[in-house]
Protein backbone atom coordinates (compact mmCIF):
# COMPACT_ATOMS: atom_id res chain seq x y z
CA UNK A 1 0.00 0.00 0.00
CA UNK A 2 1.36 3.17 -0.93
CA UNK A 3 0.29 6.86 0.13
CA UNK A 4 0.03 9.57 -2.49
CA UNK A 5 1.30 12.77 -0.73
CA UNK A 6 -0.84 15.33 -3.19
CA UNK A 7 -4.42 13.64 -3.27
CA UNK A 8 -7.41 14.10 -1.62
CA UNK A 9 -7.51 10.03 -1.02
CA UNK A 10 -4.21 9.32 0.51
CA UNK A 11 -4.17 5.42 0.32
CA UNK A 12 -3.44 4.07 -3.20
CA UNK A 13 -2.47 0.88 -4.73
CA UNK A 14 0.18 0.91 -7.18
CA UNK A 15 0.68 -1.50 -9.97
CA UNK A 16 2.61 -2.18 -12.98
CA UNK A 17 2.34 -4.11 -15.79
CA UNK A 18 5.55 -4.81 -17.72
CA UNK A 19 4.33 -5.98 -21.24
CA UNK A 20 2.50 -2.47 -21.47
CA UNK A 21 4.98 -0.66 -19.23
CA UNK A 22 1.83 1.16 -17.73
CA UNK A 23 1.45 2.33 -13.92
CA UNK A 24 -1.96 2.24 -12.43
CA UNK A 25 -3.29 3.34 -9.53
CA UNK A 26 -6.59 1.92 -7.82
CA UNK A 27 -7.17 0.11 -11.17
CA UNK A 28 -6.53 3.59 -13.23
CA UNK A 29 -4.05 3.94 -15.64
CA UNK A 30 -1.55 6.71 -15.53
CA UNK A 31 -0.17 8.05 -18.16
CA UNK A 32 3.71 8.77 -16.99
CA UNK A 33 6.19 11.12 -18.58
CA UNK A 34 8.34 10.28 -16.55
CA UNK A 35 9.21 8.80 -13.06
CA UNK A 36 11.31 9.03 -10.53
CA UNK A 37 12.07 7.04 -7.50
CA UNK A 38 13.84 7.85 -4.31
CA UNK A 39 15.24 4.63 -2.26
CA UNK A 40 14.43 4.36 1.46
CA UNK A 41 18.07 3.91 3.60
CA UNK A 42 18.33 3.30 6.98
CA UNK A 43 17.76 6.95 8.48
CA UNK A 44 14.87 7.26 5.56
CA UNK A 45 12.35 4.59 6.68
CA UNK A 46 10.62 5.37 3.10
CA UNK A 47 10.49 5.32 -0.27
CA UNK A 48 9.45 7.50 -2.76
CA UNK A 49 7.86 7.51 -6.43
CA UNK A 50 7.71 11.07 -7.92
CA UNK A 51 5.09 10.56 -11.21
CA UNK A 52 5.05 13.28 -13.86
CA UNK A 53 2.34 12.64 -15.78
CA UNK A 54 1.33 13.56 -19.86
CA UNK A 55 -2.06 13.48 -18.81
CA UNK A 56 -3.79 15.04 -15.33
CA UNK A 57 -5.11 12.54 -12.81
CA UNK A 58 -7.48 13.88 -10.77
CA UNK A 59 -6.34 17.39 -11.82
CA UNK A 60 -2.68 17.05 -10.78
CA UNK A 61 0.30 16.86 -13.45
CA UNK A 62 2.80 15.14 -10.84
CA UNK A 63 1.80 12.54 -8.00
CA UNK A 64 4.44 11.95 -5.43
CA UNK A 65 3.66 8.21 -3.76
CA UNK A 66 5.48 7.51 -0.29
CA UNK A 67 6.07 3.54 0.52
CA UNK A 68 4.96 2.01 3.88
CA UNK A 69 7.83 1.82 6.49
CA UNK A 70 10.08 -0.88 6.61
CA UNK A 71 9.64 0.07 10.32
CA UNK A 72 6.65 -1.84 10.78
CA UNK A 73 7.75 -5.32 10.52
CA UNK A 74 6.54 -8.43 12.82
CA UNK A 75 10.25 -9.94 13.77
CA UNK A 76 11.64 -7.39 15.48
CA UNK A 77 14.82 -9.57 14.99
CA UNK A 78 15.14 -8.79 11.46
CA UNK A 79 18.11 -7.34 10.05
CA UNK A 80 18.01 -3.43 9.00
CA UNK A 81 19.97 -3.81 5.60
CA UNK A 82 17.51 -7.05 4.62
CA UNK A 83 14.31 -4.82 5.75
CA UNK A 84 15.32 -1.66 3.45
CA UNK A 85 16.70 -3.72 0.62
CA UNK A 86 13.46 -5.65 0.73
CA UNK A 87 11.35 -2.58 0.72
CA UNK A 88 13.57 -0.69 -2.33
CA UNK A 89 12.50 -3.85 -4.40
CA UNK A 90 9.11 -3.81 -3.87
CA UNK A 91 9.25 -0.32 -5.16
CA UNK A 92 11.74 -1.81 -8.36
CA UNK A 93 9.01 -3.59 -9.66
CA UNK A 94 6.42 -0.37 -9.53
CA UNK A 95 8.58 1.67 -11.22
CA UNK A 96 9.86 -0.13 -14.83
CA UNK A 97 13.00 -0.10 -16.62
CA UNK A 98 12.34 3.57 -17.80
CA UNK A 99 12.33 4.62 -14.03
CA UNK A 100 15.11 7.38 -12.79
CA UNK A 101 16.59 6.57 -9.10
CA UNK A 102 17.50 9.88 -7.67
CA UNK A 103 20.09 9.21 -4.88
CA UNK A 104 22.92 11.87 -4.83
CA UNK A 105 21.01 15.67 -3.58
CA UNK A 106 21.85 18.60 -1.13
CA UNK A 107 19.66 20.12 0.99
CA UNK A 108 18.34 23.46 0.07
CA UNK A 109 15.50 26.03 1.21
CA UNK A 110 13.60 25.96 -2.00
CA UNK A 111 12.59 29.35 -3.40
CA UNK A 112 8.88 30.96 -1.39
CA UNK A 113 9.73 27.82 0.95
CA UNK A 114 10.39 28.30 4.79
CA UNK A 115 11.90 24.24 5.39
CA UNK A 116 14.54 22.46 4.10
CA UNK A 117 14.29 19.79 1.41
CA UNK A 118 16.33 17.62 -0.86
CA UNK A 119 17.06 19.08 -3.94
CA UNK A 120 18.39 16.56 -6.71
CA UNK A 121 20.64 17.23 -9.74
CA UNK A 122 19.82 14.83 -12.57
CA UNK A 123 20.93 14.63 -16.06
CA UNK A 124 19.09 17.49 -17.23
CA UNK A 125 16.43 18.74 -14.54
CA UNK A 126 16.85 20.06 -11.04
CA UNK A 127 14.33 17.70 -8.59
CA UNK A 128 12.28 17.92 -5.14
CA UNK A 129 10.44 15.41 -4.53
CA UNK A 130 8.98 16.40 -1.37
CA UNK A 131 7.92 19.51 -3.25
CA UNK A 132 6.84 18.90 -6.27
CA UNK A 133 9.80 20.63 -8.09
CA UNK A 134 11.05 19.65 -11.21
CA UNK A 135 12.76 22.37 -13.03
CA UNK A 136 14.40 21.88 -16.89
CA UNK A 137 17.49 22.91 -17.47
CA UNK A 138 16.56 24.19 -20.60
CA UNK A 139 14.61 26.67 -19.05
CA UNK A 140 17.45 28.47 -16.96
CA UNK A 141 19.04 31.22 -18.76
CA UNK A 142 21.67 31.54 -16.32
CA UNK A 143 22.89 31.19 -12.62
CA UNK A 144 24.48 33.04 -10.04
CA UNK A 145 25.62 31.23 -6.97
CA UNK A 146 25.88 34.58 -4.47
CA UNK A 147 27.15 34.23 -0.60
CA UNK A 148 30.34 32.42 -1.79
CA UNK A 149 32.69 33.01 0.00
CA UNK A 150 35.62 31.30 2.51
CA UNK A 151 34.09 32.36 5.60
CA UNK A 152 30.18 31.12 5.31
CA UNK A 153 29.11 27.66 5.25
CA UNK A 154 26.55 27.85 2.73
CA UNK A 155 25.44 30.12 -0.17
CA UNK A 156 22.42 31.05 -2.41
CA UNK A 157 21.63 30.00 -5.64
CA UNK A 158 19.86 31.96 -8.25
CA UNK A 159 17.99 30.69 -11.53
CA UNK A 160 17.69 33.07 -13.80
CA UNK A 161 15.03 32.06 -15.91
CA UNK A 162 14.48 32.76 -19.52
CA UNK A 163 10.95 34.32 -18.66
CA UNK A 164 12.95 36.86 -16.89
CA UNK A 165 11.74 35.24 -13.25
CA UNK A 166 14.75 34.86 -10.47
CA UNK A 167 14.51 31.53 -8.48
CA UNK A 168 16.41 31.49 -5.46
CA UNK A 169 17.70 28.40 -3.46
CA UNK A 170 19.41 29.03 -0.44
CA UNK A 171 21.07 28.05 2.33
CA UNK A 172 23.07 25.00 0.18
CA UNK A 173 26.29 24.11 2.04
CA UNK A 174 29.21 25.41 0.23
CA UNK A 175 31.02 21.53 -0.10
CA UNK A 176 28.51 20.89 -2.78
CA UNK A 177 28.89 24.16 -4.78
CA UNK A 178 31.00 21.56 -7.52
CA UNK A 179 27.99 19.34 -7.78
CA UNK A 180 26.57 22.51 -9.42
CA UNK A 181 29.20 23.56 -11.53
CA UNK A 182 29.58 20.43 -12.90
CA UNK A 183 25.61 20.46 -13.70
CA UNK A 184 25.52 23.64 -15.64
CA UNK A 185 28.60 22.38 -17.78
CA UNK A 186 27.16 19.55 -18.66
CA UNK A 187 24.11 21.36 -19.80
CA UNK A 188 26.14 24.29 -21.48
CA UNK A 189 24.98 26.77 -18.64
CA UNK A 190 26.61 30.18 -17.73
CA UNK A 191 27.88 30.28 -14.31
CA UNK A 192 28.85 32.83 -11.70
CA UNK A 193 30.13 32.55 -7.98
CA UNK A 194 29.96 36.37 -6.37
CA UNK A 195 30.53 37.52 -2.83
CA UNK A 196 28.84 37.84 0.30
CA UNK A 197 26.58 40.52 -0.63
CA UNK A 198 23.16 39.66 -2.34
CA UNK A 199 22.58 40.92 -5.40
CA UNK A 200 20.46 43.54 -6.90
CA UNK A 201 18.04 41.94 -9.12
CA UNK A 202 15.88 43.98 -10.43
CA UNK A 203 18.88 46.34 -12.04
CA UNK A 204 20.51 43.25 -13.12
CA UNK A 205 17.87 42.27 -15.37
CA UNK A 206 17.44 46.19 -16.63
CA UNK A 207 20.65 46.12 -17.36
CA UNK A 208 20.14 42.44 -18.96
CA UNK A 209 17.49 43.57 -21.04
CA UNK A 210 19.04 46.72 -22.57
CA UNK A 211 22.02 44.36 -23.98
CA UNK A 212 24.39 44.06 -21.23
CA UNK A 213 26.05 39.86 -21.90
CA UNK A 214 25.96 37.98 -17.91
CA UNK A 215 29.89 38.03 -18.68
CA UNK A 216 30.17 41.65 -18.53
CA UNK A 217 27.35 41.91 -15.45
CA UNK A 218 29.41 39.45 -13.41
CA UNK A 219 32.63 41.46 -14.13
CA UNK A 220 31.00 44.71 -13.27
CA UNK A 221 29.94 42.93 -10.10
CA UNK A 222 33.23 41.52 -9.05
CA UNK A 223 35.75 44.06 -10.04
CA UNK A 224 35.42 46.23 -6.64
CA UNK A 225 36.31 42.80 -4.81
CA UNK A 226 39.02 42.07 -7.28
CA UNK A 227 40.62 45.56 -6.62
CA UNK A 228 40.32 45.16 -3.20
CA UNK A 229 42.59 42.09 -2.90
CA UNK A 230 45.57 44.04 -4.79
CA UNK A 231 45.25 46.71 -1.62
CA UNK A 232 46.63 45.97 1.65
CA UNK A 233 44.52 45.35 4.71
CA UNK A 234 45.57 49.17 5.59
CA UNK A 235 46.81 52.23 3.92
CA UNK A 236 46.68 56.04 4.24
CA UNK A 237 43.23 57.63 3.74
CA UNK A 238 41.93 54.32 4.72
CA UNK A 239 37.63 54.45 4.01
CA UNK A 240 35.42 51.07 5.03
CA UNK A 241 35.33 49.04 2.30
CA UNK A 242 31.77 48.43 2.81
CA UNK A 243 31.13 52.30 1.81
CA UNK A 244 33.18 51.98 -1.18
CA UNK A 245 31.57 48.87 -2.38
CA UNK A 246 27.97 50.98 -2.34
CA UNK A 247 29.62 53.85 -4.21
CA UNK A 248 31.14 51.69 -6.97
CA UNK A 249 28.36 49.08 -7.38
CA UNK A 250 25.94 52.49 -8.13
CA UNK A 251 25.76 51.32 -11.47
CA UNK A 252 23.46 48.53 -10.47
CA UNK A 253 21.12 50.63 -8.33
CA UNK A 254 17.48 51.47 -9.09
CA UNK A 255 16.32 53.67 -6.90
CA UNK A 256 12.63 54.27 -9.22
CA UNK A 257 12.18 50.09 -8.61
CA UNK A 258 12.29 47.75 -5.75
CA UNK A 259 12.20 44.08 -6.12
CA UNK A 260 9.11 42.65 -4.75
CA UNK A 261 9.18 38.82 -3.28
CA UNK A 262 6.83 36.50 -5.00
CA UNK A 263 6.52 33.31 -3.37
CA UNK A 264 6.10 30.04 -5.40
CA UNK A 265 4.19 27.23 -5.35
CA UNK A 266 5.59 24.68 -7.32
CA UNK A 267 2.72 21.90 -7.44
CA UNK A 268 0.21 22.44 -10.29
CA UNK A 269 -2.38 23.50 -7.99
CA UNK A 270 -3.37 24.45 -4.29
CA UNK A 271 -4.23 21.50 -2.53
CA UNK A 272 -6.81 22.33 -0.18
CA UNK A 273 -5.67 20.46 2.61
CA UNK A 274 -2.66 22.36 3.10
CA UNK A 275 1.28 22.22 2.50
CA UNK A 276 2.48 18.63 2.64
CA UNK A 277 5.24 18.45 5.41
CA UNK A 278 7.14 14.75 6.03
CA UNK A 279 6.27 13.26 9.07
CA UNK A 280 8.89 12.78 11.49
CA UNK A 281 10.83 9.58 11.68
CA UNK A 282 10.16 6.85 13.59
CA UNK A 283 12.54 5.12 15.83
CA UNK A 284 12.09 0.93 15.55
CA UNK A 285 10.96 -0.20 18.95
Amino acid sequence: MFYCVNLRKKDCNLKYNFNSKILSVNDVSLNVRRLYSVPATQSSEHAYLLTELSTPYQNKKTLLFRSESWLITDDDDADDNVLVEQLNKKVDTLSGQDCVILNDSVEARLHGTTTMNNLYPTKTRLIAPNSLYIEDASSIDVIFCERVTSYTKSFDMVLVMKNGKTITHSCISRKKINMFVEWAKQNNLEFYQTGPDPLPWSAIMKRHNDGESWESIYKLITHVSDNEDEESEWSEGYTDPEEDDEEDLDFLEDESEEEEFVEDDYSDESDEEGDYEPEAKRRKT
